[in-house]
């Protein structure tokens, strides 16, 4: 799902943007000053202060999502710094422990939070790191290799080794080049996709699914399809079973501890984010703090942006035989749809809302006015207007049609 980090998370339907900075007054024993755009304060647990563990401020009041992330010093002390002006769920996560309840916030206010202990092995280890669960993958033997084939071991007898299996069908080449393997998502079968006599039937279902399907099934015949098929369906079978990792993560330590990490959210529930970039590796001064652009692996018909100077996320289509369009997350004045596919994906839009008599026209280009943070209907909308002299153009009106009353919003 549902962008960055920079993390990814690889195979989810959402994006996430991520920016990293440093922050030192969280290490230091004296109390951590609360500025007008800061949340801060101490966190405690039933024996005492609680270090290296995440204090998590959530907010949907801005154009989009933005979760900011810090990690308490020695003394449970933290300060979420630089937060935009709104209402924040406030929460602690961390290894030994489950999420504590969320509590309401707002900038320039001190919060105290009381962490909870996890009640068992199995409640903590949900909160475990992804390669924690995928640790527990167990791989065919050394001697296994080279493989004899469909009707000696099910290992191609093209994969000569264990280092090339691994590479092929778990690590490099494979499944976490893409996909979070391990996480909540990929360590359970999901009911969604299906019933079957077996997990290795509902593997080899699963593998076919997406706009990547196709290559991912050609991967696990290439290696032997039976043999890749039964490793994986033994590993999900394991943690059904309740079987947990062997090991547990230790806690933020030293500089980790100094990491301060912003998320956005940006793309729709069903975008695949598989890359972002935000500038030119051969120039990296283009596009200096300006948007970051997602690229979604053909999961949709637009470019999913984000910008995080004024948290806000909005796409743009591109040029197609289906049509032109944008979107993004605030209402105006339409004029148009924008279809793809037989699929309403958007609609154009005119400055009527901001109090202009001008409209937008067939061939008309136009230029990004801005972002609102409400939606009309469930599609999300981009405000653009005509494009004039010195204007950035970022697309081409590619219909006209006339106003009715179910067009405008609030109709």
């Amino acid at each position: 799902m549902k962008m960055t980090r920079l993390i990814v998370l690889l195979g989810f339907v959402l994006g996430f943007a991520i920016s990293l900075t440093t922050i030192r007054a969280q290490q230091g024993g004296a109390a951590v000053a609360i500025d007008n755009d800061d949340i801060g304060g101490v966190v405690t647990g039933a024996r005492g202060p609680e270090a290296g563990v995440w204090v998590i401020a959530e907010t949907r009041d801005l154009p989009t999502r933005l979760i900011k992330i810090v990690v308490t010093n020695d003394q449970g002390r933290y300060l979420l710094p630089d937060l935009p002006k709104a209402t924040y769920d406030v929460w602690v996560r961390g290894y030994g422990l489950v999420d504590s309840a969320k509590m309401k916030a707002t900038p320039g206010k001190t919060v105290n939070l009381t962490a909870v202990t996890a009640p068992n092995a199995a409640a903590a280890a949900q909160y475990y790191p992804a390669q924690y669960w995928w640790s527990m993958m167990q791989l065919p033997p050394k001697s296994d290799f080279p493989g004899t084939g469909p009707t000696g071991n099910g290992i191609a007898p093209n994969i000569k080794s264990q280092g090339e299996w691994v590479r092929n069908i778990v690590a490099t080449d494979a499944c976490t080049a893409c996909h979070q393997i391990g996480g909540k998502a990929t360590r359970e079968i999901p009911k969604a996709l299906g019933t079957f006599e077996d997990s290795a039937s509902a593997w080899d279902r699963r593998i076919q699914s997406g706009q990547a399907g196709g290559a991912m099934s050609a991967r696990f015949t290439q290696v032997g399809r039976s043999r890749a098929l039964a490793m994986y369906a033994d590993w999900t079978d394991r943690v059904a079973r309740g079987e947990l990792p062997a090991a547990a993560p230790s806690r933020p330590q030293g500089r980790e501890r100094n990491v301060v990490i912003t998320m956005w959210d940006f793309g729709t529930p069903k975008t695949y984010l598989h890359d972002e970039i935000a500038s030119d590796k051969r120039n990296p001064t283009v596009n200096a703090n300006g948007p970051i652009y997602g690229a979604t692996e053909e999961s949709t018909q637009f470019l999913p942006v984000v910008n995080p100077s004024d948290n806000s996320a909005f796409g743009v289509f591109g040029s197609s035989s289906d049509g032109y369009g944008l979107y993004s997350s605030g209402d105006c004045h339409v004029i148009g749809d924008i279809t793809a596919s037989g699929s309403k994906v958007g609609y154009v839009v005119d400055v009527a809302v901001n109090g202009s008599p001008k409209t937008l026209r067939q061939g008309d280009a136009v230029t990004l006015l801005g972002v609102r943070p409400a939606v009309l209907g469930s599609i999300p909308l981009l405000v653009v207007g005509p494009a004039g002299k010195g204007d950035a153009a970022i697309g081409v009106v590619d219909r006209q049609v006339e106003i009715t009353a179910s067009d405008k919003p609030g109709a």
